[in-house]
């Protein structure tokens, strides 16, 4: 698990490409956006990684290209379809995608948009998300199954916030287990690697971000 963890930090550095700016006027409709995919990943049994990873192709698109607001769903659409390609066995026929987004798209303009998202990426999907990090920090954090499961819901709410964009993945993974360990009173977890500024920032404002909304 370790040479694991090693190797998705010798990756990390494609966690970029993110335009601030433009994700802060697109706050709200953001919101409703990484709600529906985690939805509809929930709908159709996607792994975490798979909505992980279409939040973070959604993000890079908004932030690459200006896109008007009647194909803000279809770029959602697109980044999940795109993502359960890449990660998943059991593969959905684009119909599936095009109906629980309530079939706004026909299915040539889809195909099409497709296409230019993946150029845009240039074709490289191979991108590690926090929660391709939570695993092999839980494994070297001896969790409870209450503090493994706290850490899962703080990192999911993570996925709602852009501002925690400006962290890395491994950093936002290892704050959301320092916070589920503070939840449950343990107060005395820490991992050599993560212990510096970034990752103190990170755990401050994900608990509060956290527990201000619970």
């Amino acid at each position: 698990m370790e040479n694991y963890l090693n190797y998705l930090h010798s990756i990390e550095s494609k966690h970029t490409g993110f335009d601030h700016n433009k994700l802060d006027v697109l706050c709200d409709s953001r919101v409703f956006l990484v709600d529906w995919i985690v939805q509809s990943g929930s709908n159709l049994g996607l792994m975490s990684e798979t909505v992980y990873l279409s939040v973070n192709i959604m993000d890079k698109v908004f932030s690459k290209i200006t896109v008007e607001k009647t194909h803000f769903k279809l770029v959602a659409l697109l980044s999940l379809v795109i993502a359960h390609k890449y990660y998943e066995e059991k593969q959905f026929s684009i119909d599936v995608f095009m109906s629980l987004a309530g079939n706004l798209y026909d299915k040539k303009q889809v195909l099409r948009t497709e296409l230019r998202i993946l150029r845009l990426l240039d074709y490289d999907l191979t991108v590690p998300t926090s929660t391709n990090f939570l695993d092999p920090i839980l494994d070297m954090s001896d969790c409870s199954e209450e503090e493994y499961n706290m850490a899962c819901l703080v990192l999911d709410y993570s996925l709602f916030d852009h501002v925690f964009l400006k962290f890395k993945p491994s950093v936002l993974a290892y704050a959301a287990v320092c916070c589920a360990k503070y939840l449950n009173n343990n107060y005395h977890f820490n991992i050599d690697r993560y212990q510096n500024a970034e990752s103190h920032d990170c755990i401050t404002s994900l608990f509060k971000s956290f527990y201000s909304s619970s």
